[in-house]
């Protein structure tokens, strides 16, 4: 029995090893599990990229409205260049108004024969005729976008908790290797920051909208002159 001795102390030292190591096997599946819908920094980073891409995004039809009006602009000199196709200036600008009013019909301009022509002239005023519709939506879109502001400062602490929880089980892990342990202190900072630093970026975020609603008017109003 001497000869088995030591085996078995090697068998009962691994099972109290697995069993001491019970704990940490816990954090680590809590950790698997967050981590299994991606990692808990890269969720916390793009929150805050969507609301910021999101925010940004309230601009582009005042954008797209000046590039369709700067095209709209250019088109009858273009066309006359490119297809020798002259555009009846009253009928053209007859396209505009019917835009305004929710309905682009192309009829006046007589151009059934043209073919490339009239395509070129109704994907600009489609253009037109969404950036007007986007324009239309802005007093909702601030709205809402106010609403989500408030749930993200609630919201983007508690991500923030849950990064810096899944960040310190790697720094924690005397197995992990120094690569991971660096990385895990560099995210933690990263953490902190972001958290940090949210509420100021709403701010610029609400100070940067507020004046959009005016702009959105004004642009709709400068359609208006525009197809007089």
């Amino acid at each position: 029995m001497k000869r088995f001795g030591w085996m078995s102390a090697v068998v009962i030292g691994l099972a109290l090893a697995t069993t001491a190591c019970g704990g940490g096997g816990k954090a680590d599946g809590a950790k698997d599990a967050a981590d299994a819908e991606g990692k808990a920094i890269d969720r916390l980073k793009a929150s805050v990229k969507g609301l910021d891409d999101e925010v940004n995004g309230l601009f582009k039809p005042i954008d797209d409205l000046e590039a369709a009006l700067n095209g709209i602009a250019e088109l009858p000199a273009k066309l006359k260049a490119s297809a020798g196709v002259e555009l009846d200036a009253k009928a053209f600008a007859s396209i505009g108004k019917g835009v305004l009013e929710g309905k682009l019909d192309l009829a006046p301009l007589k151009l059934d024969a043209k073919a490339e022509a009239k395509a070129e002239v109704e994907a600009i005023f489609k253009n037109l005729e969404s950036a007007l519709k986007g324009l239309k939506e802005t007093d909702v879109k601030v709205k809402a976008i106010g609403d989500k502001f408030a749930s993200a400062l609630v919201e983007i602490p508690k991500l923030g908790a849950e990064a810096t929880a899944s960040a310190s089980v790697d720094m924690a892990n005397p197995f992990a290797g120094a690569e991971v342990q660096a990385q895990a202190k560099a995210d933690l900072e990263e953490i902190k920051k972001i958290v940090d630093e949210f509420p100021k970026m709403v701010d610029g975020w609400k100070e940067k909208v507020t004046g959009l609603p005016d702009r959105a008017t004004k642009a709709m109003e400068k359609v208006t002159t525009t197809f007089k």
